[in-house]
């Protein structure tokens, strides 16, 4: 049963990589156009600014939950869609 359980949450892990390195990559260019430190965006939206390091890491895949999206498009004055949309 465990084998089986870490398999899949492996699979879910990979399923949307790219979507999630994307979605911090995106955080990190809107903090920065908002000339915010990471310590000032995480308190703005209550998280911890270690985690919103792991949320912009570009080699860690994060799942913040969608509460803490909105509440990071709120902080950045811009709408959530943006940190989802892929760059051009």
């Amino acid at each position: 049963f465990w084998r089986k359980r870490v398999r899949m949450m492996a699979d879910e892990q990979e399923q949307y990589r790219e979507e999630f390195l994307n979605l911090g990559l995106m955080i990190g260019y809107y903090r920065r156009r908002r000339q915010l430190s990471q310590e000032a965006l995480a308190e703005q939206v209550g998280i911890s600014r270690a985690y919103l390091s792991r949320l912009e890491a570009p080699n860690i895949v994060s799942k913040p939950a969608l509460k803490t999206v909105f509440a990071l498009a709120r902080a950045l004055e811009i709408p959530a869609y943006k940190l989802l949309k892929s760059p051009d």
